[in-house]
Parts: structure tokens; sequence; C-alpha cells
């Protein structure tokens, strides 16, 4: 009898199997690698999860010499222009540099040859960017003009007359010539204006009409807006901590012709008939100024306006003359000796914009009423009324309004005001008016400094004079707030319940007797020891207090006003708990083991550990005798 052994020898007969999750054979396989745009690259490319290699179908090793590695496909088409693979190794080597504005990605599928079996797996590489520098602005700053009243989405134009827009731009020196900037650009918060894309050559700035007020040069001549740019991508080399280039523009309100000319209004001009009164004495000389206008127009590039004259009275022309000089219009007297007392003249004035001399909306018109009065000045002006009393609340604003007075001059002379008394600290002032005087606020009104005002205004035609007295009462207005004074500190014994602890007080400088000055108390927040009384400030215990349980309390009280909006004041106060003798004493502990040696006598054991005040009577006991230990 003999044995066979037969030996199945291994052949390498399995297909490959692309490694691409590191320990175990997948499907699918990915590789992934990345190469920065415009940098050469000798070494073989990096990829994870790790790089391309190959196994068997039971995961042994694979014989090198056996495999074969190719590149079977891609995306874009242009891929082999830029990358190739060892058909050995599979290690994947770059050949030219690449431009990311050309290709951020490549997808190419890879195969694995053994024999008449393969496998296929496929590697992505992206194209990451290079940003080693920072985008600059030609210039740091730059001018543009848009006109008032534009509508949304205008754009600001590089030239004054408004045809060509400001196209703002910044270039990366990271970038070729023919490569797309591929900025993006950011404007400082200014709801005024907004940045339009121009493809991505640039930005223009335009109008964004969220504004509650249009462009108005009259109102604001220009603004100043700063606009930075960044790249688009900010990864790769660029810090994007760095200080990025920074335009400023600023934005010029080109002005349009969109206001008429004003008569401007002065102690003459009444606006319920758009007129302006005034006398002339009968004796008055020749080309005497009966009155002088100005006339002004809004716009900024405006030009003296065009006026001319109507005369509604007849008889004027031959008295008066009307003529323009810059931008006022002057009246004067033309005749001497044949005005007669009594007489009225009326003249009608129109003011044209020089520019739109026919458009009606751009012109204004006004009329003078011209009396004739005595040249005699003999008689004082009269008040309607010899006294005033009215009121004003303290901290009016500047040139507020507190009250009218009136007065007339039989003569019909024009009648100038005054206060000659009582104004204190300079605390108002007086303003011709056609028909009246005007008392209006000029200094600071507080009530808690004076209450009230007696001023004497004076009236005078330029030679007589009349007074009347206005007294002027200053309302409270809730500007003090409460203020305290007084002990913060109480003392009070423990164990007492509703036990008056101590009072608080404040004090409010506005008007007494009223809202703003009566105060109300509370703690603050609420404290469930303690109660305080509202009205009075006294504040009681609520219970017992108990100093070893707590020996001082901080308390914060509040004082406010009772008015709807209240002012308010604060104050932390203290209050220390005295101790009452509501303990008795206690051991500490209940209970003392001592060891007395036997035969000692007992007298002396004690005093020798002065054990001497202990509640115990042991006089004329015996020595212990026996006994080891002892419990007292």
């Amino acid at each position: 009898m003999a044995t066979l052994t037969v030996t199945v020898l291994n052949a390498d007969d399995q297909a490959p199997m692309f490694v691409g999750c590191n320990t175990t054979i997948c499907t699918n396989v990915e590789y992934r690698a990345s190469v920065q745009e415009k940098t050469p690259i000798l070494s073989p490319l990096q990829f994870s999860p790790n790089q391309i290699r190959v196994v068997n179908s039971s995961g042994g090793t694979v014989d090198p010499q056996s495999v074969t590695f190719s590149f079977t496909g891609g995306q874009p088409p242009q891929y082999s222009s830029f990358f190739s693979i060892n058909p050995t190794t599979g290690q994947v080597n770059l050949l030219q540099q690449v431009r990311r504005s050309e290709y951020d990605v490549f997808s190419i599928s890879v195969a694995a040859t053994k024999g008449t079996s393969s496998s296929t797996a496929t590697v992505i590489i992206e194209v990451t960017p290079i940003n080693n520098f920072q985008p600059t602005f030609s210039t740091t700053t730059m001018t543009g003009y848009i006109s008032e009243n534009v509508i949304a989405g205008t754009r600001v134009t590089a030239d004054s007359n408004g045809i060509v827009p400001l196209l703002i731009q910044a270039t990366d020196p990271d970038l070729d010539q023919d490569e797309d900037p591929g900025l993006s650009y950011l404007l400082d918060d200014n709801s005024v204006f907004t940045l339009d894309l121009v493809g991505t050559n640039g930005v223009y700035l335009s109008y964004s009409g969220l504004s509650n007020t249009p462009l108005d040069a009259e109102t604001q001549a220009s603004y100043n807006v700063s606009i930075i740019a960044r790249p688009t991508n900010t990864s790769g080399q660029f810090d994007a901590s760095q200080q990025l280039p920074t335009l400023q523009v600023t934005i010029l309100i080109r002005d349009l012709n969109d206001n008429s000319p004003e008569f401007q209004q002065n102690q003459y001009f009444d606006p319920v008939t758009n007129q302006y009164t005034v006398n002339l004495k009968d004796n008055a000389a020749f080309n005497t100024e009966v009155i002088s206008i100005p006339v002004t127009d809004a716009d900024a590039t405006s030009l003296p306006p065009i006026i001319d004259h109507t005369f509604v009275s007849l008889p004027a022309i031959a008295l008066f003359s009307v003529v323009q000089q810059n931008s006022d219009v002057i009246i004067r007297l033309i005749s001497e000796g044949s005005l007669v007392i009594g007489s009225e003249y009326i003249i009608q004035l129109r003011a044209s914009d020089s520019q739109a001399p026919q458009d009606l909306n751009k012109q204004s018109n006004v009329y003078v009423r011209i009396i004739i009065i005595s040249g005699v000045n003999n008689r004082p002006p009269m008040f309607d009324q010899t006294s005033y009393s009215t009121s004003a609340d303290e901290n009016l604003p500047l040139n507020a309004l507190v009250d009218t007075v009136r007065a007339t001059d039989p003569d019909g002379e024009f009648i100038r005001y005054s206060i000659t008394s009582g104004n204190i600290n300079d605390a108002f002032m007086t303003v011709d008016g056609a028909n009246n005087g005007e008392i209006r606020v000029q200094g600071s009104l507080d009530r808690e400094v004076l209450a009230s005002y007696s001023l004497v205004v004076e009236a005078s035609d330029g030679n007589l004079t009349a007074s009347a007295v206005v007294l002027i009462t200053i309302n409270d207005v809730n500007d003090e707030p409460p203020v305290f004074t007084g002990a913060a500190t109480f003392l009070i014994l423990e164990s007492i319940s509703n036990e008056l602890v101590g009072q608080v007080q404040a004090t409010d400088q506005d008007q007494l007797n009223s809202a703003n000055s009566a105060i109300i108390y509370s703690f603050l927040p609420e404290v469930p020891e303690f109660r305080i009384e509202p009205t009075t400030g006294r504040i009681f215990t609520t219970a017992g207090l108990d100093r070893e349980q707590q020996d001082i309390y901080t308390l914060t009280v509040m004082a406010r006003d009772t008015t709807t909006n209240p002012l308010s004041a604060t104050l932390d106060i203290i209050i220390v708990v005295q101790d009452t003798n509501d303990n008795r004493p206690v051991f500490e502990p209940a209970e003392y083991v001592i060891e007395v040696p036997e035969n000692t006598p007992l007298q002396g054991f004690l005093q020798s550990r002065r054990w001497t005040g202990m509640l115990m009577h042991l006089s004329g006991m015996p020595s212990l005798l026996g006994k080891p230990t002892s419990s007292v």
C-alpha cells in the first residue's frame, strides 16, 4: 500500500479589489485629494482615506507586477492633460499647473486590471484657490453723483451730468488678468444706498429707496459710504482676519430746480391774508424806502429770481416804484407832498424761478398794503388790556410761545414790544408780530427755583410808550425724584411681633400736595419679616425675630411719586436685631466621662482639674475607692 499526497498550489487568479476604507474591502470606492491652483506638485498626490491600492477578493496580497492601473474616463474631459497614473503603483501625479477659474474639481475613473479581470474606483481631485494676497482698490477714495428726488434703483454716476455709472472695482493679485475676479463687495450699514452687482467685474451704487425721506440736496448735500472687497472663497492661505481694503465713496446729491422762490416773512407779514401791511407817514420824503423784502430759493444752485409787480390800486402807479436789487424787492416813494392820511394802496408782487419763469408751480405771489398815516406822532400806543395772566410748563424748549399781547397806536405807527422788568434770569423774550407781540421762552423755566413771573411789557411806537403787566405761573412738571433723608440704620429687640422698627423719610421738591410730590414707600423686593406703611414709611416686624438665627437684615426701600410715570429713589437700610435673655445655659456636651484613680481625695481631684462650678454637690463625699471609672 502507498500514500499519495496532492498539494494544490495557489494560483493568483482572483480579481483585484480596491481598498478605500483602510482595512476592509469596500464597494464604490472613492479616493479624494486636493491640489492648490497655480502651484506645481512634484511628488505623488496624497489621497484619503488611503493611497490607491488593491487586494484580492479574499483580502490577500496581490502581486504588484500582475496588476495594471489606468484612467478610463473622467470629467472634465481635459483631466488627462493635468493628471497621470503610474500603471504599476497607482500613484497619481500632477502634470501641469491648473487654474481654479477654469477647473475647480476633477472626477476620474481608475481601473485596476489583472489578466481578464478588473475593478474600478473613482478619484475626486479638488482644486483649491490660492489666497496669498488681499484684494486692492486702485484708489482709497471716490466721488459719485446722484440727483435728488430719484426713484429706487437709480445708480450713482461718475460724472455730475448723471450719464456714466460709477463702477467700483477691486483687483485680486492672486488672479491672472484674464481670470474672473470672483470678489464679493460689502457695503457698510447704510440704508440709503445699496450695491448693484455688475456680473463679476465690480459693483454699482444705487439708491435703495428704503429711507423714509427721499434724497434732498437742501436737507443733506452728501453721503459717505464705505465698501469692502474680499475673496468670494476665503479658504487657502489668505488670513480673513487681516484688515480688508476699504474704499470711501462720497456721494454728492445733485440739486434740482424743485423749489419755488419765496418772499421772506417778517414782522409786517400776515400769513392769513398773505399780505405785508406797512404804515407810511403823510410827510415822508421823496425816495423813502417803504419796505424791503428778501426773496429766497431753497435750491442749492438757484439763481436770483425774476420779480415783477402789479399795481392793484391804480393811483399807486404815480406814488411808488418797485425795484429789484439782487434777490430783494424794494418799494420806494417817488412822489412827495401828495399823500393823504387814511389812504391805502395795494401792490401785488410776484417772484418767478429764473430757470423756469413760465412754470406756475415755481412762482410765489404776495400783496403789500400801504396805509398813509399822520406824520405827527403825539399819541402813545394803547394795550387792549392792562394786565394778562397765563401759565407755562416748566422745562419748555427755547422759543416756545407763552402768550401774546396786543397794543394799537392811534397815529398808526408800527409798534415794537420789549420786557422792561420782572424778567428774572432773562427767562423770556418778545417777538414783534404784524398785529401783536409774542412772549417766548428764552431761558430755563424751573418751578422749583421760581414759581411765577410778573413781567412788565412795554409797547413803543418809536416815540411814545405804554405798559402792561403779564403774570406767568409756572406749572409743575414731574421732574424731581424723591430724596431720602434721615436714618438708615435701626435697632429692634428680638422676639417681638408687630413692633415699630423705625421710619424712613423722603422728600420731593415738586409741587406740594400734588401727585408729583406725594410719596409712597415699599420694599424692593418684599421681605416676609417686615412690612412698611406706604404713606408714612414706618417699618414694623411681622413676627418675632430670632437674633440667634439672623442678627442683621439689609433691606432696600423704594420711594416713588404717585404719577402715571413715577420717578423713584431707593435707600439701603440696616436693621440690627438685639439680644434678649431668652435661652437657658446648656452643657456641651451633655455628658462628661472622667477617669479618677482609686484612693484619690475627690475634693483635691476636682480642684486640681478645675471642675469647680459644675452643677453638682460633692462636698462631704468620701474618697472614690475601688472604682476605676466614674461618670458625672
